[in-house]
Formats: structure tokens, sequence, C-alpha cells
């Protein structure tokens, strides 16, 4: 699993998550963004990166946590 930031300095969340889909097609991105980036769900499927969660800033770590529990409970039930 990786956590990214939509925004970042050398490369953007989105194409990080597109490079490591090529290294790994089976990879679990959580990608969270300040929510001045219009970035959705359909814009991802549209460039062909699955992200499994969104997180939008400020984020709490209580936040954090329950997408992270989700997507594990999600995966042990085989449904991600």
């Amino acid at each position: 699993m990786v956590i990214t930031d939509l925004t970042m300095p050398d490369i953007t969340g989105d194409k990080l998550s597109t490079e490591l889909i090529k290294i790994r097609s089976d990879i679990s991105i959580i990608l969270w963004t300040g929510g001045n980036e219009i970035f959705s769900e359909e814009k991802a499927v549209s460039i062909g990166i699955s992200i499994k969660a969104f997180l939008y800033k400020p984020i709490l770590m209580k936040d954090l946590s329950q997408k992270y529990i989700n997507y594990w409970k999600k995966w042990r039930e085989k449904e991600v």
C-alpha cells in the first residue's frame, strides 16, 4: 500500500501512481489532496489508475487510520 499526496515537488501523486502501477499492477494507493486540486475517482480511472481511497486535507490521524483499517478489512475479505 502506498499513501501519497497529489501535489509534491518533483512528481504529482497521479503520475507517481501511474509509475507504481507499471511496476506492480496490484498495488493499492490512497491519495490525499488539499482540495484545491481538481482530482476525482473518475479522473483516476480515465488515466488508468485505481485509487483505493481519497483523503482531503487537513487530514486527521483518525481519518487516515480508518481508511487504512477499512482497506485491510476489505482485503482480508478479498473485496479489494
